[in-house]
């Protein structure tokens, strides 16, 4: 049966999709929120197995977020917002570089830059984006750059060897994204964000639990596909595997190829957007028995970012315990992010065909640590993060900039943002701002 009193529906609940639904019922706009899955949250998934808590796509948040640590605080999860290890390894041809965001100098005891590395980077933070600070969350305060390539960019500003050294590894790690496919809009926010040396969060129940507490309060259909978006004289018709639905406004924010092939006849600004590519990852988390621990020298650290110059499969890997004690009681709990390249080319494999790949890599990181797992889970994510090429940037400031009253699908999600969680959630409250102000002030 048709369902033909919704005011607004969202597409996905994912963190925009919660954030829009969230900020539209403290406005008094009830929205009903479809998603495809069983599951809220989106990449934002949390499993436990056995006495683990696994995060199986997003990682950590920050404090150095705006949006998120609001809606944790209304969520009732304050208490469970904490701290990480802040120590991360940078690793390139087998040796760990350990660095620590709030000590600067570790950069230079670790061997990673020089000292006139490390100052060149701080004059250019400091010159560029410490007394004009720009939006984190908004990629449209990032056009200014949005033209030339991000290695291109990052060598005029930070040189050479700290391009090659740190950053490379930050957008290969971070992001599974290379500095030459990516725009200097993004780059340019990635070092506007480690200026002011924020600290890496987390849930203590897991990344999910956001997502979960904020559904609770809200209305979400799950198990419900949308297979088209129709825009008619009278509204938005849209066709789910569960019926249909009809609403004055829709917000898409699943991933753009999947918003592509939903919504019928969009307009060019949103054609232009809808082409967004992305790079893929798979994560593999470890389970151990008691009796490995991972080397003294870098016990202490909580991520580690592969260099991609090392031609690694593995992108990143963390130290579970090292993010939250009771992630896993007894034992570790490691978690592995695979490279695009890697990931893409895996994706059909065998879970156990996949751990034979990186097994080589991972026991030069861990020596010994086969031996001791118990329990492999791998997830995998084939639009992990939306790549972020010239032009994006505009693209969306283009997008928004050209809405109008007679707008009545909008889009929101990870393409029209930077490639962190806070700018998703930032780009579904806009969305929810922009059909508020339309359904308070009709004329």
């Amino acid at each position: 049966m048709a369902n033909i009193n919704n005011q607004v529906i969202i597409i996905g609940a994912g963190i925009a999709g919660l954030t829009a639904a969230w900020y539209l019922k403290k406005c008094g706009i009830q929205a009903l929120v479809l998603e495809s899955d069983q599951q809220v949250g989106g990449r934002m998934k949390t499993i436990k197995i056995d006495d683990a808590i696994i995060d199986c796509g997003a990682q950590f948040l920050s404090s150095a977020y705006t949006i998120i640590p609001q809606l944790i605080k209304e969520a009732g999860l304050s208490d469970d917002f904490l701290t990480t290890s802040e120590w991360v390894g940078i690793i390139k041809n087998n040796h760990v570089a350990l660095i620590h965001p709030n000590k600067p100098w570790t950069l230079i005891s670790s061997r990673l830059l020089s000292f006139g590395d490390l100052l060149r980077l701080g004059y250019t933070q400091f010159k560029l984006f410490y007394s004009k600070k720009k939006s984190l969350n908004d990629i449209c305060d990032w056009t200014k750059y949005d033209n030339q390539s991000a290695r291109d960019w990052l060598i005029q500003q930070v040189g050479e060897s700290t391009t090659q050294e740190l950053t490379s590894a930050i957008f290969n790690g971070f992001y599974y994204q290379s500095l030459n496919q990516s725009s200097a809009a993004m780059a340019a926010a990635v070092l506007a964000f480690s200026t002011w040396h924020p600290k890496t969060m987390t849930l203590k129940s897991g990344i999910n639990s956001l997502a979960q507490k904020l559904a609770e309060k809200l209305t979400v259909k799950p198990n419900s596909a949308v297979s088209s978006i129709i825009e008619t004289s009278s509204g938005i018709k849209i066709i789910t595997d569960a019926g249909e639905f009809y609403a004055e406004h829709v917000i898409v924010t699943a991933p753009a190829p999947i918003a592509k092939n939903i919504i019928q006849n969009p307009d060019k600004e949103m054609s232009s957007l809808l082409e967004t590519q992305y790079s893929s990852t798979i994560t593999i988390a470890l389970l151990t028995h008691e009796g490995w621990s991972p080397p003294a020298a870098v016990n202490s650290a909580y991520g580690f970012l592969f260099n991609p110059d090392s031609n690694a499969k593995i992108a990143a890997l963390t130290i579970e315990n090292n993010k939250c004690a009771s992630r896993k009681k007894s034992g570790h709990l490691i978690n592995l992010m695979l490279a695009d390249k890697e990931a893409k080319e895996f994706f059909q494999l065998a879970d156990e065909e996949i751990f034979i790949e990186i097994q080589p890599e991972l026991e030069k990181v861990f020596p010994g640590i086969s031996a001791y797992v118990y329990k492999k889970e791998m997830t995998r994510w084939r639009y992990a993060m939306p790549y972020t090429p010239i032009g994006r940037a505009k693209a969306v400031s283009n997008y928004r900039a050209t809405r109008n009253s007679s707008n009545r699908i909008w889009l929101a999600g990870d393409y029209l943002g930077l490639p962190w969680t806070d700018s998703a959630a930032e780009t579904g409250l806009w969305a929810a701002k922009e059909i508020e102000v339309r359904l308070q002030n009709p004329d």
